[in-house]
């Protein structure tokens, strides 16, 4: 909110004032655009859900593991741009059978919801096999 100075009008007689608005100071900017460290850390929060929730829904789990009976958990470092474009993917850890399926499925998510800024992040994607359900 801008501050406000009077300002004396000398051309009445009675000496009225008049409003000047005064642009606001940059800590009083600052003050009024905080957020909250709660609020932000519930942004991220939901940012994250939602990056591993899009991520998820191309996930494909690799035949080879399905067959072996083979379940992991791959960790990968993502550098995504404030547009949600990914600059980079790297694995850091996790079997190999699941290292393209990952890769192939955080593509094919492209692009992410965009990031307040670039972000660096580590995320972990899980490949769990379902047990078979039975039919009576």
């Amino acid at each position: 909110m801008a501050r406000t100075l009077p300002e004396k009008d000398d051309s009445k007689s009675n000496a009225q004032h008049h409003v000047k608005q005064v642009p606001p100071t940059a800590n009083e900017t600052l003050q009024r655009h905080a957020i909250s460290p709660g609020i932000e850390k519930d942004r991220k929060r939901t940012w994250l859900e939602t990056l591993h929730s899009l991520i998820s829904e191309h996930q494909h789990y690799p035949t080879r593991a399905r067959r072996r009976g083979l379940e992991g958990s791959i960790t990968v470092n993502l550098s995504i741009d404030r547009s949600g474009y990914l600059m980079n993917a790297e694995i850091v850890e996790g079997k190999r059978v699941f290292h393209q399926p990952t890769l192939s499925a955080i593509k094919a998510a492209l692009p992410l919801p965009p990031p307040n800024g670039p972000k660096h992040i580590t995320l972990t994607i899980n490949y769990r096999l379902k047990p078979a359900v039975s039919t009576l």
